[in-house]
């Protein structure tokens, strides 16, 4: 089996009761926000699931690492040209708040942050490059905010840190059952090492 070390990196933000997302190749499904801290209630709790079906089609694909003369490409063995890509895949979110005195908010959460599945199946022509592919997250935070009068409205400092966790896998045909009968399919799967990493955020 290939393994491929995943590397993980730490990113600093300075807030001050503003909150961004940031978009990472069309991986990103549940962006972090800080708005559980601007409820009224002491207590406050907050949870959804949502459930995505992205419906993409592979259409007239082609086996472009061998010439279609080769007997070892696929569009000659007949493997089809179409194919579903992405699996349907749900999005949970869990979070509270509570208040610590008048000054302090403080809220914790947990969320699947990144993610991704293109699973066409090994029965199409583009099977060499990828047969499925999977991104998988886990993010535990915690964020607190202080609040103070300042003018007419309150001013905040807003500070916290969150555990994530990223890994997945790629799998692709290596060697297709139909050019030897008998052998059976032959695929290779790469599984990086799941990358942890902690960051403070202030």
């Amino acid at each position: 089996m290939l393994k491929l070390k995943l590397m993980s990196g730490v990113t600093g933000l300075v807030a001050v009761a503003v909150s961004t997302s940031a978009m990472a190749g069309g991986l990103e499904r549940h962006g972090y926000d800080v708005d559980l801290l601007f409820q009224n209630s002491p207590f406050y709790f907050d949870g959804s699931v949502t459930y995505v079906m992205p419906n993409r089609k592979i259409k007239n694909a082609r086996d472009e690492s061998v010439p279609e003369s080769n007997p070892t490409n696929l569009n000659s063995l007949g493997y089809s040209t179409t194919a579903d890509e992405y699996e349907n895949y749900a999005d949970p979110y869990l979070g509270g708040k509570a208040a610590i005195g008048d000054a302090i908010d403080c809220m914790v959460d947990y969320s699947e942050p990144w993610g991704a599945n293109s699973n066409p199946g090994r029965h199409w022509a583009g099977a060499k490059d990828m047969t499925e592919i999977e991104v998988f997250s886990r993010n535990y935070g915690g964020t607190c905010s202080y609040k103070f009068d300042a003018g007419p409205g309150q001013f905040r400092i807003i500070g916290g840190g969150f555990y994530q966790e990223i890994g997945g896998h790629k799998e692709a045909v290596v060697f297709a059952p139909e050019i030897l009968p008998g052998m059976g399919p032959r695929s290779g799967r790469i599984s990086p090492d799941t990358a942890a990493s902690a960051v403070w955020t202030a």
